[in-house]
């Protein structure tokens, strides 16, 4: 993958795929690392409801002490993007009691300043790339 490329070869970062093949191939999936870099994505399909209902359950928030909070507020589960650290985030499952979802997010804002919950959706189609019209005859 070129995005994994440009991380560990370019910048001569640490770099796991994850990320970037979640974002390249949106929606849910089942994602198999049988050789770094290498993998094979399976999609799964839900209903609608389904895909609704978990998107609603989702906040995604910039980390730190986060876990804690989530897990005092009966949150389902987490998982730590990126590396973690200063600059890393945490998404978290909420259960499917609204009040509690938003008591939790007022509580993790109220932490600390630089606590945010981030808006977020999720992708059904992942990334997507076009050219403008006449791109390819060099008339655009």
């Amino acid at each position: 993958m070129a995005a994994q490329k440009i991380e560990t070869e370019l910048l001569q970062q640490q770099c796991g795929i994850q990320d970037q093949i979640a974002s390249a191939y949106g929606g849910i999936n089942y994602i198999e690392m049988y050789e770094y870099p290498h993998a094979t994505v399976s999609q799964i399909r839900v209903p609608d409801a389904v895909w609704w209902e978990l998107e609603s359950r989702l906040a995604l928030i910039f980390l730190q002490r986060i876990i804690d909070i989530a897990r005092e507020h009966g949150a389902c589960g987490w998982k730590v993007n990126g590396a973690g650290g200063a600059g890393g985030s945490v998404t978290l499952l909420c259960g499917p009691d609204r009040a509690a979802q938003r008591a939790l997010l007022r509580e993790i804002e109220a932490t600390e300043p630089k606590y945010r919950n981030i808006p977020i959706y999720l992708s059904r189609l992942g990334l997507r790339v076009w050219e403008p019209a006449g791109a390819r005859t060099g008339q655009g």
